[in-house]
């Protein structure tokens, strides 16, 4: 946790003169294919989720998932709970690879916040433990503090960077030129790679990396070809090697894309 006086604040968070279903705002960072990191903020009763007055509980819950290696496919595994009239914020990240779930409900007059990786209901997984036997659940990390959404994410930064395990590549940080966004879009060939060699290396980039469709032939569509992993002779008449050599020899180092857990 990454807090100060987190009963406090959590005392604070259930107090207010609003309803929580007025007060609260919950905040979904949407993540699809060229729209990374979409924070959207939704007042409960927008998601369905109201107080139900008499009632203990509204039997409504906000869930959400991501199944699968891609664990940030359509979301990213975080979210943030922001109370407006206390001006106290919950922000969480799930640390995981893999599938993950977590939800946003009432339980007694008040909300809940769950987080977990895989789940049977949402990913049908399960995990049997023989006698004497141990599981290790996924870690988790939550935010609890005065302020709003985007000091939440600021401290959580700060978090990210204190426990990332060191690596050279935090320290000098090269520019790495990637073909395919905005560029060739996995349609490569030595023709095309060879001026953009010049230019990434004219602008002082340290990497360039050769894209997806370098191992289709030119009349192949190069998604389906994925898992073959040999390079096109239609694509690089001189070999691909000599493309290779040409990044090298603009003081770059060359990098080749690569998705060895998909397959056409």
């Amino acid at each position: 946790l990454w807090s100060r006086g987190l009963g406090d604040v959590y005392k604070r968070q259930k107090e207010g003169g609003e309803p929580w279903d007025q007060k609260m705002r919950l905040h979904v960072p949407h993540n699809s294919w060229l729209g990374e990191a979409q924070w959207r903020a939704y007042r409960l009763p927008e998601l369905g989720l109201s107080k139900v007055h008499g009632q203990c509980l509204s039997m409504k819950r906000l869930s959400y998932s991501v199944q699968g290696t891609w664990s940030s496919n359509g979301l990213l595994p975080m979210g943030g709970l922001e109370n407006t009239e206390t001006n106290t914020t919950w922000l969480w990240q799930i640390e995981h690879n893999g599938s993950w779930q977590w939800e946003v409900s009432d339980l007694a007059g008040h909300l809940y916040l769950q987080l977990s990786g895989p789940t049977f209901r949402e990913s049908h997984w399960t995990h049997n433990l023989a006698p004497g036997g141990h599981f290790k659940s996924v870690p988790v990390s939550v935010c609890a503090m005065e302020g709003d959404v985007y000091e939440a994410v600021r401290q959580m930064i700060r978090y990210r960077r204190r426990v990332r395990r060191p690596n050279p590549d935090n320290e000098t940080l090269p520019v790495i030129f990637n073909d395919f966004m905005n560029c060739l879009e996995g349609d490569p060939t030595e023709e095309k790679l060879l001026p953009l060699i010049d230019t990434a290396s004219e602008l002082g980039c340290e990497y360039f990396v050769i894209d997806a469709g370098w191992y289709a032939e030119l009349d192949e569509v190069w998604w389906p070809t994925i898992g073959l992993w040999e390079p096109s002779a239609s694509r690089f008449p001189g070999g691909l090697g000599q493309v290779m050599q040409a990044i090298r020899s603009k003081g770059m180092t060359p990098g080749l894309w690569l998705e060895l857990e998909g397959m056409g």
